[in-house]
């Protein structure tokens, strides 16, 4: 990866309206790097992940480590991988996610500062995108819905990401909504899906019926 210019990159960022620390912007090429060493364990060809962004494949990746954060359990030899001392891996994959976002940033030529001031980025004591996505749907859609009496209600991805303010979110909501986290939160069986996985045009159909056996 191209480390002193990701710093350089990074140390022109504002977080939260202040320069980032030079231990969080330490964090984030560390977890680029950690990437990097573990994507033959991902299943990836590529030594680096420059030559990973340049064939095209980076949002295969980060969709990658978001099916192995909802579920480590399926993959452990993958994520012993690249975070392989994490007694729970969630919360370290999340955050190697969010570090990683941030290189494809860099890499696409962004402005360091690309709407900041509600722009998703890795922080140890903020919430997540995914974990705002699911809190988002279970408050507005699920709950409500719930309450009202509906046998079922549905979410489709691409108004969902523009009512969250999100930019181009749709893989990570599929796999947000999609995974064991968010079905034992809402107490929801797997949706049925219709539409082409991780588009705009994807329907995820929740029945409302486990709750209290109701």
């Amino acid at each position: 990866m191209q480390e002193a210019e990701f710093r350089t990159w990074l140390g022109k960022r504002l977080w939260k309206g202040e320069p980032l620390s030079k231990k969080a912007t330490q964090n984030r090429v560390r977890r680029s790097l950690r990437t990097e060493r573990g994507l033959q364990g991902l299943g990836f060809a590529q030594e680096t992940l420059d030559q990973l962004f340049d064939d095209g494949q980076w949002e295969e990746l980060l969709a990658r480590l978001s099916t192995l954060m909802n579920a480590p359990d399926q993959d452990l030899a993958a994520v012993r991988a690249v975070v392989p001392q994490a007694e729970e891996p969630q919360g370290q994959l999340r955050n190697m996610i969010a570090g990683l976002r941030q290189y494809g940033y860099f890499r696409e030529g962004r402005d360091p500062n690309y709407a900041a001031a509600g722009a998703e980025d890795e922080d140890e004591d903020d919430e997540s995108q995914a974990d705002r996505i699911r809190r988002y749907v279970l408050d507005h859609y699920i709950t409500p819905a719930r309450a009202s009496g509906q046998a079922t209600v549905s979410v489709t991805v691409g108004p969902l990401n523009n009512e969250m303010g999100l930019h181009m979110a749709w893989p990570n909501i599929c796999q947000a909504l999609e995974g064991r986290l968010f079905l034992d939160l809402a107490q929801v069986p797997p949706p049925r899906a219709e539409g082409p996985r991780q588009s705009t045009t994807r329907i995820l159909t929740y029945a409302l019926q486990m709750e209290g056996g109701g």
